[in-house]
């Protein structure tokens, strides 16, 4: 099998991943917007209700919908298990990343095979290592990216 041939069965490979991600994709925004529909018709309800029944109903009902974003990461950062601090820094920005789109402390735990107090314990420091020194221009380069 000559590297053309791998290569362009890679792509296929790849592009036909993609694109069931995307329709998955699609399929929780479709359901995303069902659900969104339904919670504004119980509100609804729940407002006309004392006008209906001439009762004194207090509700308060919030809704509140947090994206849950995908995060493609690349490999050699999951699998990156050295403590430099360049890698850490890297590692606890694509975290904090994650944390601010929705992502919990066990779902970044899991997708990077870490311990859930080690991203618990990045939190705390504030996202921050402090012996951190960008010397390393790809570290450097990843961090401006997020």
């Amino acid at each position: 099998m000559t590297e053309e041939n791998r290569e362009d069965m890679f792509r296929a490979v790849l592009t036909g991943r993609m694109k069931v991600v995307e329709d998955k994709m699609r399929e929780v925004d479709q359901a995303v917007a069902i659900l969104v529909d339904r919670i504004r018709s119980v509100t609804e309800m729940v407002e006309t209700f004392p006008e209906k029944y001439g009762g004194k109903v207090e509700t308060k009902i919030e809704t509140k919908l947090v994206p849950k974003y995908h995060f493609m990461v690349d490999p050699k950062v999951v699998n990156d298990k050295s403590r430099t601090p360049n890698s850490v820094a890297l590692r606890w920005a694509i975290w904090k990343a994650m944390h601010k789109a929705g992502l919990g402390t066990r779902e970044i735990s899991q997708r990077f095979n870490v311990n859930r107090h080690t991203v618990e314990y990045a939190m705390r420091q504030g996202w921050k290592p402090s012996n951190l020194k960008l010397a390393d221009s790809w570290y450097a380069k990843q961090l401006k990216l997020i």
